[in-house]
C-alpha cells in the first residue's frame, strides 16, 4: 500500500459540534485532489515512456483509481454521517431549549405563586396591624376623654376648695377663737 494510501486510511479529522470541521474536511481534500493529480500526472508520463515497468504501473493506477473510487465513497458517507450529526445535535439542543423554557416558566409560576402568597400574608398582617392601630386609638381617644374629666373635675375640686377658705376666712371674724384656727 503507497504513503497516500496510507495517510487516507489513517487521516481523522477534529470533530465539533456538528460533526467534522467542514473546513478541515475542505482543505483536507482539495490537499489529496494535489496530490492525486500530480500522481496522476506522474503516471501518466511513466505510462507515455516506454518502460520496462509499464504492466507494473498500469496496476498501480488501477489500484488508484480503485482507490479514488472509494474514496469518493467515503466521502459521500462522511458527509452524510456529518449530516446526521448536525441534524440530530440541532435537535438535542431544540430539546434542551424547550425544556430550559418549560424550566423557566415553572421557575416564574412558582415565584408568582409564592409572591401572591407573600402579599396576602401581608396584607392580612396589615389589616391585622390597622385594626390594632384603630383600637389603639380608640383607647387613647377614651383614656384623654377620662383624663380631660378627671382634670375638670379636679379644677371644680380646686375652685370649691377656694371657695371654701374664701367662705371660712370671711367668717372667720364671727367665729370663736376655738373655731377660727383652719385645719390642714
Amino acid at each position: 500500500m503507497s504513503q497516500l494510501s496510507l495517510e487516507i486510511l489513517n487521516r481523522t479529522f477534529t470533530r465539533t459540534l456538528r460533526g467534522y470541521d467542514p473546513e478541515e474536511v475542505d482543505r483536507f481534500l482539495e490537499e489529496l485532489a494535489r496530490r492525486w493529480d500530480e500522481e496522476v500526472a506522474r503516471l501518466k508520463t511513466q505510462v507515455e515512456m516506454p518502460h520496462p515497468k509499464t504492466e507494473e504501473l498500469e496496476k498501480e493506477l488501477a489500484q488508484y483509481r480503485a482507490m479514488e473510487k472509494e474514496l469518493a465513497q467515503a466521502i459521500v458517507a462522511t458527509r452524510k454521517e456529518a449530516a446526521a450529526t448536525l441534524a440530530s445535535a440541532e435537535a438535542k439542543a431544540a430539546d434542551m431549549l424547550q425544556e430550559a423554557q418549560q424550566r423557566r416558566e415553572e421557575i416564574l409560576r412558582q415565584a408568582q405563586e409564592e409572591g401572591q402568597a407573600e402579599k396576602e400574608r401581608l396584607l392580612q398582617s396589615l389589616e391585622r396591624l390597622e385594626s390594632r392601630r384603630q383600637a389603639l386609638e380608640e383607647q387613647l381617644r377614651l383614656m384623654e376623654d377620662q383624663a380631660e374629666k378627671a382634670l375638670h373635675q379636679w379644677q371644680a375640686i380646686e375652685e370649691a376648695w377656694r371657695l371654701a377658705q374664701e367662705a371660712l376666712q370671711s367668717l372667720q371674724p364671727f367665729l370663736p377663737a376655738q373655731l377660727s384656727k383652719p385645719s390642714t
